[in-house]
């Protein structure tokens, strides 16, 4: 096809050094030809979906914002790919229209550099500022992009010469970001959104998911990325790094926005709210979860984690050095379902807080598989090991080292199994919960404390919690919640008539009531001898005394009594 066959004779397009918009039909736009041969360079390039910034995009100009943006109207309302070449595109805005790709030969070398003094959101999609907020789709308004992006390219704010400005913003379905760094930002880095409620899917224009891969948000002034949408969206490789706010931040707002991914291989984030001090008098930021998703891997390494979605599905939490200002990683959201979690506290000659949590669980219904907690300090243990207050929580297997108080728990319905071990304070610490459920707590534990107690705190509720604890290491002797123990009589306690007394140390980590005693009588020796009754009269925290009644005397003999009690 020729460019008269497009609109007028060849001609006048070769004197007007226009390229004519094979789709609208408009007039021509101006762009200066890299060279007869290349083929960016000619129409027909153009029928084939792809331009070239640098035909648009003069080198030695100061603001390429018009150049990009005629680059772009270039390619008309199909859409098409406007690459990018190994160098620095200053420009003040550049707007991403539905589907068309920003893409460049590399980050490192193709650069979008926002003017100094632009102050305003630099890379956005197609009538950004009019969509944000309304939770309008693609199907029911077609001022709504999809099928839009950037590909191997660099986004950069530059927020030493703007005041104010988000690096890139996006608002539509089936976004594209690959390959991407997205930085410096004077507001944030990177921003996403779309709705929640998608009326219709009968379109390809429609399709919502979209993907994120390979994508590094960095050195933003506030968050690295505000994750609003698309739902579903798939995110392969994001990492997060020295954002002044958030490294990750995700959302849901009913009927407007949500930010859950279908799945997101590995989200790794460290080094977030890069001015946070110890004078800051909060925890210091990285990953908000705000939004049900699915993860391969979560890494958090230092800052705070909170998880205030439910139903996420994480395979992988792989926690470091947190503890700043705060409990390290807070899950508030419920029914939660994490496979593996190691969690390693920050070391105490650091900027880490006293008596911090490892781990924070507020919600309900959440369960882990494997769980491992580490204190990393070298002399004494600096934090605490697992705090459970939320209703429900199931650790199938919990190992818990070097923490001042290993687990505490203050609410019911728990369903906890584990080893504590090298704790200073206490091992495991119970306090009654207040809420609805009464209990009803399944705790079984090996304690092996460094010093301090086995447990503290509450014993558990009759008739409803069940505890099974073994405490073993500390000086005053193994204890646990069950007992089955002999015990003889003394040398003359049988001569005579009358009742008598047996006090037997039981080593019980909770005084357990008389009624919970079961005694018997399981020897004696070759004498006859008549009890009335024999009972347990007395239970303290350090003994159980048995009362019997001799009514015909064994002179000489001695008989042995047998105490059991079961889980408390």
């Amino acid at each position: 096809m020729t460019t008269g066959e497009l609109n007028q004779p060849t001609e006048s397009v070769t004197h007007a050094k226009g390229l004519i918009d094979p789709i609208q039909m408009a007039s021509p736009i101006p762009f200066a030809p890299r060279g007869e041969s290349s083929v960016l360079s000619t129409v027909e390039s153009a029928l084939q979906r792809g331009v070239h910034a640098d035909d648009y995009c003069l080198p030695g100009l100061v603001d390429n914002t018009e150049g990009l943006a005629n680059a772009v109207a270039a390619l008309g309302s199909l859409g098409g790919t406007v690459l990018l070449g190994a160098r620095t595109y200053v420009a003040s805005t550049l707007v991403i229209p539905r589907g068309v790709i920003i893409q460049g030969e590399n980050p490192m070398v193709s650069i979008l550099l926002q003017q100094a003094g632009s102050n305003v959101d630099f890379v956005t999609s197609e009538n950004f500022s009019a969509l944000t907020g309304t939770g309008l789709p693609v199907a029911t308004d077609n001022r709504v992009p999809s099928w839009f992006g950037l590909r191997n390219v660099q986004v950069n704010g530059n927020r030493e010469n703007n005041s104010t400005g988000r690096a890139c913003c996006f608002y539509g379905a089936y976004t594209i970001i690959d390959h991407v760094v997205i930085g410096w930002g004077a507001s944030g880095g990177l921003y996403t959104e779309y709705a929640t409620n998608v009326s219709s899917n009968a379109s390809v224009a429609d399709q919502e998911e979209g993907f994120v891969r390979d994508l590094i948000v960095r050195d933003n002034n506030g968050d690295g990325w505000i994750n609003r949408g698309p739902h579903n969206v798939h995110m392969d490789n994001i990492t997060g790094m020295r954002n002044e706010g958030w490294n990750y931040f995700s959302e849901v707002l009913d009927g407007t926005y949500n930010g859950a991914p279908t799945y997101c291989t590995i989200l790794h984030c460290f080094q977030g709210d890069m001015s946070w001090t110890s004078a800051s008098g909060r925890k210091r930021k990285n990953i908000y979860i705000g939004t049900n998703g699915s993860f391969g891997q979560i890494t958090v390494d230092g800052g705070s984690l909170e998880i205030n979605a439910g139903s996420c599905l994480i395979s992988n939490l792989n926690q470091y050095f947190g503890g700043q200002g705060g409990d390290m990683v807070t899950i508030s959201g419920s029914r939660n379902m994490i496979g593996v979690w190691r969690g390693l506290a920050r070391a105490a000659g650091s900027t880490a807080t006293p008596d911090a949590w490892v781990a924070r669980i507020t919600g309900d219904f959440n369960s882990i598989g494997v769980m491992q907690i580490y204190d990393n300090s070298e002399a004494a243990a600096f934090s605490n090991g697992v705090f459970i207050s939320g209703v429900g929580t199931a650790i199938a297997d919990l190992f818990i080292r070097g923490t001042k108080t290993g687990l505490k728990v203050t609410s019911s319905r728990n369903r906890i199994r584990g080893w504590v071990a090298n704790t200073l304070v206490s091992g495991f610490e119970y306090i009654t919960p207040v809420d609805s459920h009464g209990g009803r707590n399944r705790i079984s534990l090996d304690i092996s404390p460094s010093s301090g107690a086995y447990t503290t705190g509450n014993a558990p509720i009759t008739n409803s919690d069940r505890f099974n604890i073994e405490g073993t290491g500390l000086s005053g002797g193994a204890k646990s919640t069950v007992l089955s123990k002999e015990q003889s009589t003394l040398a003359g306690d049988l001569d005579t008539v009358g009742v008598k007394t047996m006090v037997i140390p039981h080593g019980l980590l909770y005084t357990p009531r008389r009624q919970d005693i079961k005694q018997s009588l399981t020897g004696l020796t070759v004498k006859t001898l008549d009890l009335g009754f024999m009972r347990c009269s007395v239970v303290d925290a350090t003994n159980i005394t048995i009362e019997y009644r001799v009514i015909t005397p064994a002179v000489g003999g001695v008989m042995s009594i047998a105490v059991q009690t079961t889980a408390q």
